[in-house]
């Protein structure tokens, strides 16, 4: 396997930790052999297999990965031990840390948190201010703008909208916001 990025020498640091801008290359997935990405702290954060990439003031660092035909863009910032992965794009000024996994075709933008050991996978689109943290899982579900999803909570084939706070152990959800079922 080749390489498809290299490290520059231009760097930023953040908490502690030096991060420096990636350069492709080789062309990959609309990526041109010679375009500048985000920042990384190792070859570590951005695998060099699929055409996952960093995008502009990106961040990836600590022990955080980016694989498979994952995007991030804007100024977002992953890190801690988060992953992600599949087709998944995180973009707008959003982060995803701690343990967190954003997969498959999730989509997270906006001022998003995803952290603790939150998951966000198969069509969920994340966007606006929602902080999705603790064990807490979004499955195929539209979360837009002022929504805490947290503790256990398990949601699946959800559609929320505005100032929508749902947490604790069993919480299920399923369809629409009127069904809330208990497990």
């Amino acid at each position: 396997m080749s390489k498809k990025y290299e490290l520059t020498q231009e760097s930023i640091e953040i908490n502690g930790h030096t991060l420096h801008r990636i350069r492709a290359l080789r062309t990959f997935g609309g990526v041109q052999a010679g375009n500048l990405g985000g920042y990384v702290e190792s070859e570590k954060n951005l695998s060099h297999e699929g055409i996952c990439w960093i995008f502009r003031d990106a961040r990836v660092y600590g022990t955080a990965q980016v694989y498979e035909n994952a995007r991030i863009f804007g100024n977002t910032r992953v890190y801690g031990t988060a992953r992600v992965y599949g087709n998944a794009r995180v973009g707008g000024s959003g982060q995803v840390y701690g343990n967190a996994r954003v997969y498959e075709n999730a989509l997270v933008f906006g001022k998003a948190r995803i952290y603790d050991d939150a998951n966000v996978f198969g069509y969920s689109k994340i966007d606006g201010n929602t902080y999705l943290y603790g064990d807490a899982h979004l499955c195929i579900t539209r979360s837009v703008y002022f929504n805490y999803i947290y503790g256990d909570a398990k949601i699946d084939h959800g559609i929320w909208t505005h100032h929508i706070m749902i947490a604790g152990k069993d919480y299920l959800v399923s369809s629409t916001l009127e069904k809330i079922l208990l497990k």
